[in-house]
C-alpha cells in the first residue's frame, strides 16, 4: 500500500466513524491487513493464519444489500494499477454473490459504499 492509498483508507474510516448515526452498519466495515509491511517472522505468521492473502481486496463490508452477500472494494489511487491477482480475487468474490469493485480515491469509494448501503447498486462496477 502506498502512502496515498494509506491516506485515503484512513479518511474512509474517519468518514465511516462519523456517519454511524446515519448508517449504523458502517461499524462492520473492515480493512484487510495485506497492505501492511511486516517483519518477515510476522509476515509468515500472518500468511499461515490467513490474515494476508495475495489479491484480497482492501475493504470488506459484510452486509447484504441489493441481492449481494457483501461488498468488497479494491482501493486505488487515480493512477494505481490493479494486479492480476486482485482481478482474479475480485472475480472469484463476484462469482460467489458479492458486489466487487475497484474504487479510485476517497469520493468514489464513499459513493459506492453509500449506494450499496441504500440498495442502489445493481451492476458490477470494475
Amino acid at each position: 500500500m502506498n502512502q496515498e492509498e494509506y491516506r485515503i483508507q484512513c479518511q474512509i474510516f474517519v468518514w465511516a466513524e462519523g456517519n454511524l448515526q446515519n448508517y449504523p452498519e458502517l461499524s462492520l466495515l473492515k480493512a484487510d491487513a495485506s497492505g501492511l509491511r511486516l517483519r518477515i517472522g510476522n509476515a509468515v505468521k500472518a500468511k499461515r493464519l490467513g490474515i494476508t492473502k495475495k489479491g484480497w481486496p482492501d475493504l470488506h463490508f459484510p452486509i447484504s444489500r441489493g441481492g449481494y452477500h457483501a461488498l468488497f472494494i479494491e482501493l486505488k489511487t487515480e493512477k494505481g494499477l490493479v494486479s492480476k491477482e486482485q482481478k482474479v480475487m475480485l472475480q472469484k468474490l463476484w462469482n460467489e454473490g458479492n458486489f466487487t469493485c475497484v474504487c479510485r480515491g476517497f469520493d468514489a469509494t464513499i459513493k459506492v459504499i453509500t449506494a450499496y448501503l441504500e440498495g442502489k447498486i445493481e451492476t458490477e462496477v470494475k
